[in-house]
């Protein structure tokens, strides 16, 4: 049993981090450096000429003399009773 102790005892001057922790810090950081690159490549593919740019400079510069009153949306379909089907 005192054999089974002394295994136990590690003396903390001599222990140094393994072999795996070094491959598992520089596979974190390879898949970062891939992240990165993806990341940049995707951001480049974005439309400066987005659809509603032209919107939101508008409503910045102030109301135009032309007025439009606001338009509803169409009537929601009644959920409330279960439908029939025959």
């Amino acid at each position: 049993m005192s054999a089974a102790l002394m295994v136990l005892e590690i003396d903390p001057s001599i222990v140094r981090p393994g072999w795996v922790a070094l491959v598992v810090t520089l596979f974190i950081g390879a898949a970062l450096v891939l992240l990165f690159f993806s990341l940049r490549r995707q951001v480049r593919r974005i439309s400066p000429d987005l659809p509603y740019a032209d919107d939101v400079d508008t409503e910045a510069s102030g109301p135009s003399s032309e007025s439009q009153p606001p338009t509803t949306p169409p009537a929601a379909p009644d959920i409330t009773s279960p439908g029939k089907s025959g």
